[in-house]
Formats: C-alpha cells, sequence, structure tokens
C-alpha cells in the first residue's frame, strides 16, 4: 500500500493593514491578513478579496437624486459602492428620502436586494419632487 503524500499550500500572512495588499505587493491564491479600517480579516482567493467576521458583513451605502414630473408609484434602485460595491447584501439597515419641496416621500414596499443594487417600489410620490433616497446595508 502506498503512503499517501500531502503538499500544503502555504499563504503568507500580511499582517494588520488599513487596505488590500495588491499584485504589486506580491499578493498570491490564499494569503490573509487584518483590515484595521473594516476590523475584519480578509484573503485573496486569487481573483478575489474575501472578508469575514463581524455580524452580517460590513456596512454598504449609495445615494441617488432624480426628479419625478408627475405623481405615482415609482420603482427605486440605489447602487450601493462604498468602501466598494457588495457582492451580498445580508441585511437593508436603512432607506431614507430627502425631498425638495418637503413632503412626505411615501412608503417603500418589494424591497428587493441584487447585489450591488437595492430596489424598492415607492408608493405615493407627489409631483414635481426631486427625490434623494440613501441606502445603508449589511454585507460582503
Amino acid at each position: 500500500m502506498a503512503t499517501p503524500s500531502f503538499h500544503p499550500t502555504r499563504t503568507q500572512w500580511f499582517g494588520r493593514r488599513s487596505s488590500n495588499p495588491t499584485l504589486a505587493d506580491g499578493i498570491q491564491e490564499g494569503d490573509w491578513w487584518y483590515r484595521t479600517d473594516l476590523n475584519l480579516f480578509a484573503y485573496w482567493d486569487g481573483a478575489n478579496y474575501h472578508y469575514w467576521g463581524g455580524v452580517g458583513g460590513i456596512e454598504f451605502d449609495g445615494s441617488q437624486t432624480t426628479v419625478y414630473s408627475a405623481a405615482g408609484n415609482y420603482a427605486i434602485t440605489v447602487s450601493l459602492a462604498s468602501p466598494w460595491a457588495p457582492s451580498t447584501i445580508n441585511h437593508v439597515i436603512d432607506i431614507q428620502f430627502t425631498t425638495n419641496p418637503v413632503c412626505d416621500p411615501g412608503s417603500p414596499i418589494n424591497i428587493v436586494n441584487s447585489p450591488p443594487v437595492v430596489g424598492f417600489t415607492l408608493v405615493g410620490l407627489g409631483a414635481g419632487t426631486t427625490l434623494t433616497t440613501h441606502v445603508e446595508a449589511l454585507g460582503w
């Protein structure tokens, strides 16, 4: 009976960092580090950065401003891109509206997460409203 051979993949520890290392830093598949700005561990899989730790992920946000000339119900989508575009959205934390002129913006219904976008229907938006929508979500 032959003895199986085991060849472990070696990884590098890039230490505590405030940003992700790059290919110029010599990063290779499986390398890992601690992101001090996010309070999360991260690793490189050879194609993408991944993070672990925390509850539900890190916070992402995005805003959109649109002028609506007619009253009615509208499909609203907001792209999340801070600190980068998420590949997973675990929870929508908050949806905030600012209107000009000041009015009731209506109620968001049918919230759908399709990373990196959060979409919903806004019911009862008034005519001539400039609407700024701000969305905060947790994800990876």
